[in-house]
């Protein structure tokens, strides 16, 4: 239900597995002189129905693997178009309208809102960095231009030049719209963000580490991000249904088993190095896990060596190994 503001989420819809989805390319997105729209609308519609079948509780896209930077405005409003029209309004739904300035933002604000979309998974303009100061005046400026769009923050240290501080939190916290974040990492700064913050925006943390962020706090720790979610959504179910019930010593288990799908995925154990190649590793996960045909990937981030693609392909086996041991009993009560 729309809060007091009209923004179309509050803080209180925010639960369980927020699940990412690529764009879903054609084969031309892979060529750089490919000059009409190489949007899959089969699959991508396919990969809607599919994820809420199979129990999203909201659906994000157009971050980093969703290729926002990368669509052209033709193949951008086709995709999104085609995303809020499949969810026809079963699930919240979170577009990427992240642009290099706050007019083209909104502009892109509007376009979502029109369709029907929930809400917006919106980083910040990443030509130079922001100080503190103009992030907190660019949320609020979108949030005031487009008060209906509930705003999910991006928070990518790599992709951002920074990671949000947990001053500039509590200062985003004011501003209604801003229902909750994506972010990487629970360690002490997300302990003293989800402090500042007070309960009034919630720090999605990775699925593998929603045990960690409740044990920071398990009263406002009832979400999680996943994009693995494109792999398949069972382990990411299960996981969410063992925590609701209360069963951390079973949901530690299934993480434990999680977080070794994603042993191969970061190559060398390193977040700035896999940052590099960001959109092709998870895209090519996809592929190969066989849950969402994301197809190929847009120039100029389509390139990555061997030994990374070999990881990628491996984690992409070992969620579906896991998914297997959900759907034998394996994490059954």
């Amino acid at each position: 239900m729309p809060n007091a503001n009209g923004c179309r989420i509050t803080v209180a819809d925010v639960t369980g597995i927020w699940g990412i989805i690529p764009s879903c390319s054609t084969p031309e997105a892979a060529d750089p002189l490919y000059e009409g729209v190489a949007i899959d609308v089969e699959e991508t519609r396919r990969a809607v129905n599919q994820i809420i079948e199979d129990g999203v509780d909201a659906i994000l896209t157009n971050g980093t693997f969703g290729e926002e930077a990368t669509l052209t405005p033709e193949e951008w409003k086709l995709y999104v178009t085609t995303v809020v029209e499949a969810v026809a309004g079963r699930v919240p739904v979170c577009i990427g309208t992240t642009m290099q300035s706050t007019r083209e933002t909104i502009e892109r604000m509007k376009f979502v809102r029109d369709l029907g979309a929930h809400g917006t998974m919106l980083g910040r303009p990443m030509w130079c960095q922001l100080a503190p100061e103009a992030i907190v005046q660019y949320y609020r400026d979108v949030s005031a231009a487009v008060p209906e769009l509930g705003i999910v923050i991006y928070d990518n240290p790599e992709a951002f030049k920074g990671r949000i501080t947990p001053e500039t939190w509590a200062e985003l916290a004011e501003i209604p719209q801003v229902v909750a974040a994506k972010t990487i990492g629970v360690d002490d700064i997300y302990a003293r963000s989800l402090e500042a913050v007070k309960g009034r925006i919630r720090l999605l943390p990775l699925e593998r580490d929603w045990l960690k962020a409740r044990e920071v706090d398990a009263d406002v720790s009832v979400a999680a991000w996943a994009g693995s979610a494109s792999c398949g959504m069972l382990p990411c179910t299960k996981l969410r249904d063992l925590i609701t019930a209360g069963e951390d010593e079973m949901a530690q288990r299934l993480t434990d088993r999680i977080t070794w799908s994603y042993e191969t995925f970061f190559p060398n154990g390193d977040f700035r190095e896999f940052s590099k190649y960001n959109i092709p590793l998870e895209k090519e996960r996809f592929n190969a896990a066989g849950y969402i045909n994301a197809g190929p990937t847009r120039p100029p981030f389509d390139l990555m060596p061997k030994a990374y693609l070999e990881g990628t392909v491996e984690a992409a086996r070992r969620w579906n190994a896991v998914s297997d041991e959900v759907k034998q009993g394996a994490f059954d009560l």
